[in-house]
């Protein structure tokens, strides 16, 4: 079934017009050349760099004993919370020292989430929010926070939360917005964060902690390899 000539010669857009054709009438298919430039338009690196899968990202160290009872942990706790309603209590803390590995730890656990449960995830990294303005901050978790909803189930996961440590003024009302603003935009959205610091005290003091609406629900610890540790490696 095909329009006629007449009518062919009557239309503006001849080439998006669709045919029905019987499969044993199947007619010669010629490629016809646009003269516009079918190149895609460019995408800023920068604005764009959390598109890709955060647990799709290739691991190829070895994983140890210790870290992997951890991920595994984790990865029960984080499970539990999004598919058996955990509730407000359902973002995760990992916290260890300097070179602890906390890293390591969530990249590995973003890797089995994904691969055990489909669940997308999303990473920043904490230390870059560090003299950046509040309000440039919070644009950039809504958008982000924005792409998690449409891939739900979702994690973000956001490394080195305590960047403000090393600020003398601690009482920083651009960092206090900054924790409101994600606490905020997360329960909004009901999308699960896991954070990394060095330990609870690093992390701000306001009600991300504070009780009874604490943000964080479950405390994971890197514990110090000793000398033992190290031998079982």
């Amino acid at each position: 079934m095909k329009p006629s000539s007449s009518e062919m010669h009557s239309l503006s857009h001849v080439d998006r017009l669709c045919f029905i054709f019987a499969c044993d009438h199947l007619p010669k298919i010629h490629v016809i050349k646009a003269n516009h430039d079918g190149s895609r338009p460019k995408i800023c690196e920068e604005n764009h760099s959390c598109l890709s899968n955060f647990g799709e990202d290739v691991e190829t160290s070895a994983i140890l004993q210790c870290q992997e009872k951890l991920v595994n942990a984790c990865a029960k706790y984080l499970s539990y919370c999004l598919f058996n309603n955990g509730g407000s209590l359902r973002n995760a803390l990992v916290i260890g020292k300097n070179f602890s590995g906390k890293s390591t730890l969530i990249r590995r656990l973003s890797k089995k989430m994904f691969r055990s449960s489909i669940v997308y995830s999303s990473y920043i990294e904490g230390l870059k929010w560090k003299g950046r303005s509040a309000d440039n901050v919070l644009k950039a978790l809504q958008l982000e926070i924005g792409r998690l909803v449409k891939r739900y189930p979702s994690v973000l996961f956001i490394d080195d939360i305590d960047f403000f440590e090393e600020v003398e003024d601690k009482s920083d009302t651009n960092v206090e917005r900054i924790f409101a603003g994600l606490k905020r935009i997360a329960e909004e959205n009901n999308i699960q964060v896991v954070a990394t610091a060095k330990n609870v005290h690093a992390i701000h003091k306001s009600s991300l902690t504070s009780n009874p609406k604490r943000f964080f629900g479950r405390t994971f610890t890197i514990e110090e390899l000793n000398l033992v540790n190290h031998l079982k490696l």
